[in-house]
């Protein structure tokens, strides 16, 4: 009886976690991003951004090549219709659970439309396996403002 209660309790615990996103991964998210200048002239934007590991492992951003970028997009998801605005950035470092941290100044030539959205991606070619692939980016509706 007790082997068996044993097992039905790693069960659950192996379970929740599964269920939860906590299998021993990091996750990476775009968790702010402010536009700090726009060029209506010459179609430029800048940005700063902060990224936040909130899985249960550490990452070493410069071991697995992480980059940020950013997709022009119809709606405020990210797939496979979406295209790659000019610009991309290796992020550095290392991000604990919980941590995060800050890049100044992204640019891009491309971007500045006046319909749907402008999504930020940080990992969009999957250099580290997360606990949810899904939630890598923030979006912003165009068009776009110094501050937002």
């Amino acid at each position: 009886m007790k082997i068996a209660s044993f097992f039905l309790l790693l069960c659950a615990v192996i379970c929740a976690n599964t269920v939860l996103g906590q299998n021993g991964n990091p996750d990476l998210i775009v968790s702010s991003v402010k536009i700090t200048t726009i060029d209506p002239a010459l179609g430029t934007f800048s940005c700063d951004f902060s990224i936040k590991n909130i899985g249960t492992t550490s990452v070493n951003l410069d071991e697995n090549g992480v980059t940020f970028t950013g997709f022009i997009s119809s709606d405020d998801k990210w797939d496979n219709s979406d295209t790659r605005i000019h610009g991309i950035m290796y992020v550095t470092g290392k991000l604990k659970p919980g941590q995060s941290t800050r890049v100044r100044r992204f640019e891009s030539r491309t971007g500045l439309g006046n319909e749907g959205y402008l999504l930020f991606v940080v990992d969009p070619y999957n250099k580290v396996t997360e606990s949810n692939e899904k939630n890598n980016h923030l979006a912003k509706k165009r068009p776009l403002t110094v501050g937002q």
